[in-house]
């Protein structure tokens, strides 16, 4: 379950607000929006990761769902395919492919997932009432 998350104003889009965790106060990052995949969910399902990429600075990104944390060896790490390393869409995000068992899993590159060079959004959907 997610935490209640407080809304920032003008803070933009992919920024779904504020939360405290454990006394600390995290800005929480929608991972879908962000990736041009939708909105994560809004109905207090999902979860939030807790990541690092500046040490002084975690935030948090909310997506649809985490079942385990793993640490995976460098050498089962590859390159993603061509197809996924183009620029378009989330693919430009995408830092390579591990092969564990019976599963691929996509490693995000965290940088690009935050930095500039991040995908572009899917345009905003227009409320009807």
């Amino acid at each position: 379950m997610v935490p209640e998350i407080t809304p920032v104003p003008e803070s933009g889009e992919f920024i779904r607000g504020i939360v405290n965790l454990r006394g600390r106060i995290l800005p929480v990052l929608d991972l879908g929006l962000r990736l041009g995949l939708g909105p994560g969910p809004r109905d207090g399902t999902g979860r939030i990761l807790v990541v690092e990429h500046d040490p002084r600075h975690p935030l948090g990104l909310l997506v649809d769902e985490a079942s385990e944390v793993l640490r995976i060896p460098e050498n089962l790490v590859g390159p993603p395919p061509e197809l996924a390393a183009g620029t378009a869409g989330a693919s430009g995000s995408i830092r390579g492919v591990a092969r564990l068992e019976d599963r691929l899993i996509l490693l995000l590159d965290l940088g690009r997932v935050l930095g500039e060079e991040a995908p572009r959004p899917l345009p905003a959907r227009e409320a009807t009432a």
